[in-house]
């Protein structure tokens, strides 16, 4: 395939609308294109949604400039993008990046994609990319080498507060929390005799580590301590298994009676903290 860098347009004759867009290597991204379209799930919903309703045969592909030099190709890319009437593309950036679809865009793309992946094509593609999947994890190292990118990404903490962000954002919604409860309890009900045992053989593998194990505990530790701090003195808050080694009961029976109301607690996060007087006009009852 002749490799040629320039400016092109995928126009629909049924709507008579254009995407304009810019490659290097503008007949591989025109492959791009198409197999995005087929799947149902391309970036530019509008584009997808003609496709879908036209058909392939309505959409057609032409090179309208070609460019020699690599600096001027997003400038001639935008030049035709502000030059289309009523274009696919979102904006003159000559990219799709930074543009956020809504709720209900997302909710269309996830059910054209599941009813592709249902179709023999779509049967094919999941074959593919399982077989992908399963010759990238056979390699140790590739392995060792999305391991290290993800290490990085997680020590970021720019990256720890955007997902404790997220993450307090999605169990603040009514009834989240049972959702995810149901889930587990669903998928966890659902597991055949193997897959428990392959469960139980990942946690033993891990645990039986001494170094993970001591890494386990100091995480937990500092988390402790640092909700214990956000409600005040650490040596006046206790946690629920802190509380129930000093009353010498099990855990359940202590949070049966917080939900009851008939001991004080806070939660933060996960943890239930209560407070040391609390416990003792409690024991004291």
């Amino acid at each position: 395939m002749a490799q040629i860098m320039g400016v092109y347009a995928l126009t629909c004759s049924v709507t008579e609308r254009v995407y304009i867009g810019s490659s290097t290597h503008v007949k591989a991204r025109w492959s791009q294109h198409t197999f995005d379209l087929r799947r149902g799930n391309h970036p530019v919903a509008d584009m997808q949604a003609d496709w879908t309703a036209c058909g392939e045969s309505s959409f057609t592909f032409e090179i309208v400039e070609p460019v020699l030099m690599r600096e001027v190709l997003i400038d001639r890319e935008r030049w035709w993008i502000a030059n289309q009437e009523n274009p696919y593309n979102k904006s003159l950036n000559g990219t799709m990046r930074g543009y956020k679809h809504g709720p209900e865009m997302t909710v269309a793309r996830l059910a054209t994609r599941a009813r592709f992946l249902e179709t023999e094509e779509g049967l094919r593609y999941r074959a593919h990319m399982s077989r992908l999947a399963t010759k990238r994890f056979q390699d140790p190292q590739q392995v060792a080498d999305m391991a290290a990118r993800v290490k990085d990404a997680l020590s970021k903490p720019e990256w720890k507060e955007a997902q404790s962000q997220r993450m307090k954002a999605c169990f603040n919604k009514p009834g989240e929390r049972e959702r995810r409860r149901a889930f587990m309890l669903e998928r966890h009900a659902n597991m055949d005799e193997s897959e428990r045992e392959r469960a139980r053989a990942r946690l033993r593998a891990v645990y039986d580590d001494p170094a993970q194990r001591q890494r386990v505990s100091d995480t937990t530790l500092a988390r402790t301590r640092a909700a214990k701090a956000s409600v005040g003195s650490v040596e006046d808050i206790l946690t629920q298994s802190e509380a129930a080694c000093i009353l010498g009961c099990c855990t359940d029976r202590l949070i049966r009676h917080v939900k009851q109301g008939k001991l004080p607690a806070t939660r933060v996060g996960r943890y239930v903290l209560i407070f040391r007087k609390d416990l003792e006009n409690y024991a004291n009852l």
